[in-house]
């Protein structure tokens, strides 16, 4: 009996990829908790940071709006679950504040508002910066819940030849409220 469940287990192991051993190593970030060698062993940063994620969609819309408000601004794993320790909606808007992460919808740096005037994007420009460039859009899709501000924006325009008037489309993809990337067809 013993012998043949040992060649069960090597025709199991012999048919399963070593990287899936590999990916559970308890300092690669995707342990699971059970799978753990020490009993102490801390999770990464990384998934503290998804575990941290997780449990926010027990929170508040207002607490989630606020953290992808957020998000692509707090510039690393351990500056995001700093945020999410925070108790309370209003400690975090201070906390934000006095890193420099609140400005106001209106304000632009130099560089943005000189985008803004020759009517042109650059990537991490904020929602508002595109709307101020480049007007409203036709339309907005969402990918996911649109709190966490993943959208792509198409607009329309005419463009002037000799031989008439083509129908230009762009798109603008937006990620936690920043623009990733454009693309005309």
């Amino acid at each position: 009996m013993k012998q043949l469940l040992n060649s069960i287990l090597i025709v199991l192991a012999t048919g399963l990829s070593a990287c899936v051993h590999l990916d559970r190593h308890p300092n690669s970030g995707y342990a699971h908790k059970g799978l753990q060698s020490a009993p102490g062993a801390q999770l990464s940063e990384r998934a503290q940071l998804i575990h941290a994620e997780r449990l926010l969609n027990q929170r508040t819309l207002s607490e989630r709006r606020q953290y992808y408000r957020y998000r692509s601004a707090l510039k690393s794993d351990r500056e995001r679950l700093a945020f999410l320790a925070i108790p309370s909606l209003e400690a975090r808007e201070r906390w934000a504040l006095n890193r420099g992460l609140v400005q106001s919808d209106q304000a632009h740096s130099e560089q943005i508002a000189d985008l803004i005037e020759s009517k042109d994007i650059a990537l991490g420009m904020g929602r508002t910066a595109v709307q101020q460039s480049w007007g409203e859009p036709e339309s907005i899709e969402f990918s996911g819940d649109p709190i966490y501000g993943n959208e792509r924006w198409r607009y329309t325009r005419l463009i002037g030849s000799q031989a008439g008037y083509n129908r230009q489309i762009r798109y603008v993809y937006f990620e936690s409220g920043r623009v990733i990337g454009w693309e005309s067809l």
